[in-house]
């Protein structure tokens, strides 16, 4: 049996201690190898849901980590499992989400504006089959609300738009004009 299969059984066992540590010790193996999302991540999506403040807090850590450093699937997962809980009622675990976020989407866009993938992913959580665009909308609020969104933001999502022939940034634009309105320079963005 592998230590991945071992700390997977062990991430469900009924003793919340046992989960933590088990979702803690996932991530920290991951920082040597990180393995493929599928199982993994279904299993750090279900502990992000868990009853337990401290397993939910590891399980987005987790996926935030794998995220920012893998992307694809680990991306994925990363958005359903995490941005419903930017609306949890345990201020550590929105703040998570809140602090992955920002490393996941916004310094993406601060660093690289034309980043295909990131465009993609965003495009992807944006169907109106879904709840995530109203989750980016809290995610985006809140940052709002802890003055955690640059103006360079604003900039680059323009620059993306005129740039690029991708929704992603016009989605996530979408999204934080309401909170930055005044950085919008562009006329064809601010009408």
């Amino acid at each position: 049996m592998s230590l991945w299969t071992l700390l997977a059984r062990r991430a469900q066992d009924p003793k919340c201690a046992v989960r933590r540590s088990a979702v803690t010790a996932l991530s920290a193996l991951g920082t040597v190898s990180v393995p493929p999302a599928g199982p993994t991540a279904s299993l750090l999506a279900q502990r992000a849901a868990d009853s337990s403040r401290a397993v939910r807090r590891a399980a987005l850590a987790a996926l935030g980590s794998f995220a920012s450093r893998e992307g694809g699937a680990w991306s994925r997962a990363w958005v359903v499992a995490a941005w419903p809980r930017a609306c949890d009622t345990e201020a550590s675990v929105a703040a998570q989400v809140l602090s992955d976020f920002t490393t996941i989407v916004i310094d993406r866009v601060l660093s690289n504006f034309q980043d295909d993938t990131l465009w993609q992913l965003i495009e992807d959580a944006d169907q109106p089959s879904s709840d995530m665009g109203k989750y980016m909308q809290k995610i985006c609020a809140l940052l709002a609300k802890e003055k955690k969104l640059p103006r360079k933001l604003v900039t680059n999502l323009e620059h993306a738009i005129t740039k690029t022939s991708r929704r992603g940034p016009w989605i996530l634009l979408a999204y934080v004009a309401p909170y930055c309105a005044e950085h919008i320079t562009h006329k064809p963005v601010a009408d």
